[in-house]
Order: C-alpha cells, then sequence, then structure tokens
C-alpha cells in the first residue's frame, strides 16, 4: 500500500511540475509579445501604451433585441432604436460594427446598410437569402471604416430592406469606435 501511496504522490508532483512548467512558458511569451499593457510589442507604440496619440480614442454601443421586420414594398426601414450620435475631431477616423441575427422566409431576402447622417450607404452591405423550404435564421455582420469624416456630431443607424413581411432582423448590436490610425 505504501508504493501505491508514493506512486499517486509522484504522479501529482509530476502534474503540478508539468502545470507550472506551462503557466511559466506562457507568462514568458505574454511578455516577450508584448501583451501586457506598457511593454513593447509588435502593437506600434513602442512601450508607451498609448501615449504617442494613436489607437480607441471613444466607443459607443448600442443594442436592440426585439425584431425588426421588412416589408414586401422594397423600402429601406431604419432601425432608429439603434441610432448612435458620436463626435469627430480633427484627424480622427471612425469604425461602425453592426452584428444581429437575420430571419428569412423561404425564398425571400434580407439587406442590412448603414444609415450616417440620414443617407443610406449603399456600399458596403450584407445580405442573406434563404434558397430553402423553411424559415432560416443566420447571423449577420457589417462593418466600415471611414477617414473622411468632418470634424462634428453626426449620426449612425441601421436600415433594413427586403421583400417579404416577416423577413427582418432581431438582437442587433450597433458600435462605434473613434480612432486615430
Amino acid at each position: 500500500m505504501r508504493e501505491n501511496s508514493l506512486m499517486a504522490l509522484a504522479l501529482l508532483g509530476v502534474i503540478i511540475g508539468a502545470s507550472g512548467l506551462g503557466f511559466g512558458v506562457y507568462s514568458t511569451m505574454q511578455v516577450q509579445t508584448g501583451a501586457f499593457a506598457g511593454e513593447d510589442g509588435d502593437d506600434g507604440d513602442d512601450g508607451k501604451d498609448g501615449t504617442d496619440g494613436t489607437g480607441v480614442k471613444r466607443t459607443w454601443y448600442s443594442e436592440y433585441i426585439p425584431p425588426v421586420f421588412s416589408n414586401p414594398i422594397l423600402n429601406f426601414i431604419t432601425i432608429n432604436s439603434l441610432n448612435i450620435t458620436f463626435n469627430i475631431d480633427s484627424g480622427e477616423s471612425v469604425h461602425f460594427l453592426y452584428n444581429s441575427l437575420a430571419m428569412v422566409s423561404k425564398g425571400q431576402f434580407i439587406r442590412v446598410d448603414f444609415v450616417l447622417d440620414g443617407n443610406v450607404i449603399l456600399d458596403p452591405y450584407t445580405a442573406f437569402s434563404n434558397g430553402g423550404n423553411v424559415t432560416v435564421y443566420s447571423s449577420l455582420s457589417l462593418q466600415y471604416s471611414n477617414s473622411m469624416l468632418s470634424e462634428g456630431s453626426h449620426e449612425i443607424t441601421i436600415a433594413i430592406y427586403g421583400d417579404f413581411a416577416s423577413n427582418g432582423v432581431l438582437e442587433s448590436v450597433l458600435f462605434v469606435l473613434v480612432y486615430i490610425p
């Protein structure tokens, strides 16, 4: 019995030692790649942790969970509940990100566009069509960056466009990031 106890203790020691070695290697890799704030890695800030003026300056977020349906007359329908007002200063750029879940009936489609300052941005857009026989749910994602916006206040929201009244999006999330490149 004593021999079995020593074997179990030795095996436990090996497991603990290997875990410690693995954690040590992981920690060393994090420091060498600059993953810790202020370290000089390949993030382009030369170890200054953002003090060179570049990076994300401000962020906004909006979420709307209930479904928003399209209509069969092919009109853009804005999701006003996702409206975000943001501001741009000199030298700043902006990045928009939208994610949602689309529900599309058989043989139909849904399209999603950004609406910036009341104008639908036709490119880029994201769309999903269903060629099957049942209603399908699919994730949708849309991104857009702009470095040419004028200084001042701007508004962004989302518009959907579809060909059937029961097509739509739900669980919508909109992000705005203002940054200096």
